[in-house]
């Protein structure tokens, strides 16, 4: 499964740093692409149910979107 996330306004590097850092920590994470705009996220089958909570949290700390995308 994959998820897109509009990319957010980051106060300092650090922040950004610390922002992908904790994306990069979720369970089952296959990859992480972007650009300027949004960042995708490719998850292994099944690691979705445990991660739509901690994307939403981490979504809500950086006051930003994210929505599955159909592969």
């Amino acid at each position: 499964m994959q998820f897109e996330i509009t990319r957010p306004v980051f106060r300092c590097a650090e922040d950004e740093q610390i922002f992908l850092g904790r994306l990069q920590a979720l369970p089952g994470l296959e990859s992480v692409a972007g650009n300027d705009t949004h960042i995708l996220l490719r998850l292994a089958p099944g690691a979705e149910a445990v991660v739509v909570a901690q994307l939403s949290e981490i979504c809500a700390l950086w006051h930003t979107r994210y929505a599955p995308v159909d592969a």
